[in-house]
């Protein structure tokens, strides 16, 4: 099962000045609800939790490396 999810991404450099771009993504329900129970506990969101996964994809590559690891075990199962 899986649930649309609204997000904005931020886009520049100046944290006054950033630009958002609306987009949708489709999220796995369970995980999603156990990732809203967890953020209960320390104040993280999803969208703060898109903009920094982003910003470690781009700039961080073992990050990198590691999410398209993940990816690939899920496509495959």
């Amino acid at each position: 099962r899986y649930l649309y999810i609204y997000i904005c991404i931020y886009i520049g450099e100046n944290v006054m000045k950033q630009k958002t771009k609306l987009t949708s993504v489709k999220v796995s329900v369970e995980a999603q609800n156990k990732f809203k129970y967890i953020c209960l506990e320390n104040g993280m969101n999803f969208q703060k939790l898109v903009n920094r996964c982003l910003v470690l994809y781009i700039e961080d590559d073992k990050f990198k490396k590691q999410v398209d690891k993940f990816e690939l075990y899920i496509t495959t199962k």
